[in-house]
């Protein structure tokens, strides 16, 4: 017996497949909201939130199956976008788990918003967040890979958001990296729920003043599209040392050494010595996933394009 993994979307009726599934169950697991669509749905099965132990959820699938439970896992939307799915079929293998997707919550914000999606970059800022987002904490919060994309000018940037790492945030935090004149910002909150909200097309500044209701979707457009180099910016872009002879790393060989250190997107710079920044910050711009530690025995300002 295979673990089943379903997806639901609040107000919208239930997939055949989907009602088979929860009837021949005797456990469902899912978040607590799914409690009501269990015994509706499930009336021979018991069910159990999983929020206290969701990193758990595939050991504790297959001792249930060992012992000759009917498993179904329930997630909202799509098991495959950020959900609870990919957790399982890397622990069971793609051939041993059923996934019975519904639309997912991207696919409903953008259809809400009229944002087409193709070309998007998809985000997800959930995560625990335990303190705001600040420059100290900038490595490790949740909004890392929605702050990353638009520093990268990527547009329509979708991220899935969280209490502490929503839209007002982001907001926020493209205001403190000088990047707020580059979106414009949507929401789609409570999709299929009960106080369901949009807006479209917010300045920074107008979202980072507006309480958004949880759940909500964020989605990011750029306002200045087209395409910037990764690194070979002209020296003029950069905020030079003054008397000392502008000290910077010269263009020429900035791109040079660059190109001869052949970083991916996930490795870590060391840049001692930083003078300038522009070695470091062109670094930045090649390393996305990775990090850039810059040093500098004198205090100096640089800026980017």
């Amino acid at each position: 017996m295979n673990p089943t993994v379903i997806g639901w979307l609040p107000g919208e009726p239930l997939l055949p497949a989907v009602t088979d599934a929860l009837a021949q169950a005797t456990l469902v697991f899912g978040a607590k909201g799914f409690a009501p669509l269990a015994e509706r749905f499930a009336p021979n099965a018991r069910f159990e939130p999983f929020e206290a132990w969701l990193a758990q959820l595939p050991e504790r699938c297959a001792r249930a199956i060992a012992q000759g439970e009917r498993v179904v896992v329930a997630t909202t939307g799509d098991p495959l976008f950020h959900g609870a799915a990919a957790a399982l079929l890397a622990h069971f293998g793609p051939d041993a788990v059923t996934v019975l997707p519904e639309r997912s919550s991207v696919q409903l914000a953008c259809a809400r918003l009229g944002i087409p999606w193709h070309n998007a970059t998809l985000v997800s800022a959930h995560g625990k967040v335990r303190e705001p987002w600040s420059w100290k904490n900038a490595p490790h919060h949740p909004l890392r890979p929605v702050l990353v994309a638009a520093a990268h000018n990527r547009s329509p940037i979708v991220a899935l958001t969280a209490p502490g790492a929503g839209a007002t945030e982001i907001a926020s935090a493209l205001t403190e990296l000088s990047l707020a004149h580059r979106y414009r910002i949507s929401v789609a909150a409570r999709i299929g729920l009960d106080g369901e909200a949009l807006w479209r097309d917010l300045e920074p500044s107008q979202a980072a003043a507006t309480a958004f209701p949880h759940p909500h979707i964020a989605i990011l457009t750029s306002t200045t599209p087209g395409t910037e180099a990764a690194f070979g910016w002209d020296d003029d872009a950069y905020a030079q040392r003054q008397p000392e002879k502008g000290l910077i790393t010269k263009r020429e060989v900035r791109a040079v050494a660059l190109a001869l250190l052949a970083l991916t997107p996930h490795d870590t710079v060391w840049d001692i010595g930083a003078g300038s920044g522009s070695v470091g910050l062109e670094a930045a711009r090649l390393t996305p996933e990775g990090a850039v530690w810059a040093f500098e025995k004198t205090q100096t300002t640089s800026r980017s394009p």
